[in-house]
């Protein structure tokens, strides 16, 4: 494959990690660039690309089968994905703010992965299916921090999301990524966004989704 791949990429960053594990799992090879500022973004043959849905696309445009193959399946997640993303940009900054209590915006949060929880009724242990997919890579860095940057889940609560997350723990894509971090190091960025003022924390979430909100 001649097209040329470069990754920004920090320990920590969940837009980040989302875009090592899709390309991990293509086996599409990547130049790993450490830059905070641009962390959650790739390159692809000089255009830059900031939104996983975008990035799926373009690779699916020079023959790199990136969503679900099945055309019901393929619509369904991306509207799932889609739906999650333009709540996350609304609520993710308020969420991380307290990891003991739950605030408003963990409810919605909460009652946001519902739907997810369907869907893994219809695909079975992964959204993917037997093995992990475009979902799975999209869904697992919010839930990997949950316990960390938010409160844990209750015992019996969403409990084929909790059983998926102890999956997609132990999947080798997860333990060997390169920007691998522990519980210590994901506690230390969300203290580093924390301090961060919120309107440059908002701008940087909006553009690592690849959309905007106007007010």
């Amino acid at each position: 494959m001649d097209t040329e791949i470069t990754l920004y990429s920090t320990p920590g960053c969940v837009y980040a990690q989302q875009m090592r594990l899709c390309l991990a799992s293509l086996g599409a090879p990547a130049s790993l660039v450490a830059d905070e500022a641009l962390s959650g973004t790739v390159n692809v043959d000089g255009k830059n690309f900031q939104s996983i849905l975008e990035l799926g696309i373009t690779l699916e445009n020079i023959g790199i089968q990136f969503f679900p193959e099945e055309e019901r399946k393929r619509e369904r997640q991306l509207n799932i994905a889609l739906g999650f993303n333009q709540r996350m940009i609304q609520i993710f900054g308020v969420m991380m703010e307290d990891n003991v209590h739950r605030n408003e915006a963990f409810h919605i949060f909460m009652e946001s992965l519902a739907i997810f929880e369907n869907e893994l009724i219809r695909c079975g242990r992964y959204f993917g299916g037997r093995a992990p997919g475009f979902l799975d890579f999209f869904l697992f860095p919010y839930i990997q921090r949950i316990g960390v940057w938010t409160p844990e889940f209750l015992k019996g609560e969403l409990v084929r999301i909790q059983a998926w997350r102890r999956r997609m723990k132990e999947e080798e894509l997860v333990m060997t990524d390169v920007h691998k971090t522990t519980r210590s190091g994901l506690l230390k960025y969300a203290k580093q966004l924390r301090q961060t003022p919120a309107e440059v924390r908002a701008i940087k979430r909006l553009n690592s989704c690849g959309q905007l909100v106007e007010d």
